[in-house]
């Protein structure tokens, strides 16, 4: 079962900051696929006590939905699933936040993510296991800065979005696929930053 939407545009900072939230984050991560709150609980090795809340406060805010019911004994119990394959901040969001909230809340949302994932994957695996596995490197982390025409800038962002779209499609039902994140941010720097 996919999300009905590709992108959910995140149209306030309410929304954002639900996204800072580590265990929020992991409950997104996790609901690529449907699960229930006991399927949440017991993939994330917490009490489902614990996630009621934050399941409650995704679902208003429309992040996540219920893709189907089931019976649990006498309970009806919900399935849920991502409202969307990707949240990005919406143009009208980017245009009326002051910049210290725009900030907050990309980098927030972004790296509040990839911080917590990494370091889960870190816990389970240890940096042995990210970086080469039988002749295949599995991970690539670094930063470059160089210069870049506004046209070649344009160029980069546009490959990088199409090669990671596409790589993103490929392998889903393949039972050798293993889960893998990719972050990026390509952006102008400061004229001032050396």
């Amino acid at each position: 079962m996919k999300p009905n939407k590709e992108v959910f545009w995140i149209e306030d900072e309410e929304t954002f900051e639900l996204l800072t939230d580590q265990t929020r984050i992991e409950i997104i991560e996790l609901l690529g696929e449907p699960r229930s709150v006991t399927a949440l609980a017991e993939a994330m090795g917490v009490p489902r006590t614990r996630l009621y809340h934050h399941v409650k406060l995704l679902e208003e805010a429309g992040l996540i939905e219920v893709a189907d019911t089931r019976k649990a004994g006498a309970l009806t119990e919900k399935i849920y699933l991502v409202a969307a394959s990707s949240y990005r901040p919406s143009d009208s969001f980017l245009a009326h936040a002051r910049p210290s909230q725009q900030r907050d809340a990309l980098l927030g949302a972004v790296f509040g993510a990839t911080q917590a994932d990494f370091a889960k994957t870190l816990e389970e695996h240890g940096i042995e296991g990210l970086e080469e596995h039988s002749d295949h490197k599995r991970m690539l982390l670094g930063r470059m800065l160089f210069a870049l025409t506004p046209d070649r800038l344009q160029d980069l962002v546009t490959e990088l979005e199409a090669l990671l779209n596409r790589y993103a499609g490929m392998c889903e039902d393949d039972p050798a696929a293993i889960p893998v994140a990719a972050v990026t941010l390509v952006y102008p720097r400061s004229q001032g930053t050396r």
